[in-house]
């Protein structure tokens, strides 16, 4: 149950965003353009990558990044960004 949630997430995640850069030699993922509802204080989005068969975090997607309209995941594994 737990796995089909994360994929939702994910999932709706990228449904909400038009531009995702991905910079796999560096283990970066850049997001723009998201259209994301915000979230009770405390809250966040999980950004996640499927690689060979498992969830793999990429970071947390807050409040304060759905407003500016970017987020930045920078500490993704470079393999795990090939693989995904």
């Amino acid at each position: 149950m737990k796995n089909l949630i994360a994929f939702i997430l994910l999932l709706s995640l990228l449904y909400g965003c038009n531009e995702t850069d991905i910079i796999s030699e560096t283990g970066q993922m850049e997001i723009t353009d998201i259209q994301l509802p915000t979230l009770p204080e405390g809250y966040f989005y999980g950004g996640w990558l499927l690689v060979d068969g498992s969830f793999v975090s990429a970071g947390r997607l807050t409040n304060d990044s759905i407003a500016n309209n970017y987020a930045r995941f920078t500490k993704i594994d470079a393999a795990d960004l090939n693989n995904a």
